[in-house]
């Protein structure tokens, strides 16, 4: 299974944690992430984990640290986003995406997914 999200203002709000465990993360540009449990005097630890999972440890820092909204465009640009799109284009935009992964073979992906978390984890391929 692949996780996938679409994000556009106006919407209910998500939990952060849920968005950084996306494979895939279509957002509206006036969509924003925040981190802000430091503000309310909380670590965070689901948030923390996935930040320290996926992202460098300076980005995963800063969110968390400084807990500011990152919108749509610069959730693209820190590649915590695939897609930013326009607001009213967001469900459509993941609903192509989702029939695109869905035509997939999943063996194909499975073994795909396997082979990329083994190098990463020899540290590639030389």
């Amino acid at each position: 299974m692949i996780s996938t999200m679409s994000l556009s203002f106006g919407e209910s709000r998500c939990i952060s944690a849920l968005v950084l465990a996306c494979k895939f993360l279509v957002l509206g540009e006036e969509a924003f992430l925040q981190v802000a449990e430091v503000e309310m005097g909380l670590v965070a630890p689901i948030n923390v984990a996935w930040l320290n999972i996926r992202y460098p440890h300076e980005l995963g820092f800063h969110m968390a640290v400084i807990g500011e909204r990152t919108y749509g465009e610069d959730l693209l640009r820190l590649g915590i986003s695939d897609q930013c799109v326009e607001d009213d284009q967001v469900l459509k935009v993941t609903r192509e995406l989702g029939r695109r992964l869905a035509d997939y073979n999943n063996e194909v992906v499975k073994k795909l997914k396997a082979s990329l978390k083994r190098e990463r984890e020899v540290g590639g391929f030389l």
